[in-house]
């Protein structure tokens, strides 16, 4: 669900982005914060994925 709306966030971000002010896409504000928040959630789950690995690895150092 949640990689289902990145992709459209992406979508409509750099289809706005593409032609800006075209029927059907975003304003340029909106087009930032898709794109802010998209490049945020990635961000935060690459954190997330840094963090298990290193607790991995310190479990299995210490075992």
């Amino acid at each position: 669900m949640i990689p289902a709306l990145w992709r459209l966030g992406l979508l409509l971000a750099l289809r706005s982005r593409v032609r800006p002010g075209a029927p059907g896409t975003l304003p340029a504000t909106a087009t930032r914060v898709i794109l802010g928040v998209w490049i945020g959630a990635l961000a935060v789950a690459a954190l997330v994925v840094v963090a298990c690995v290193a607790l991995l690895v310190w479990v299995v150092v210490r075992a």
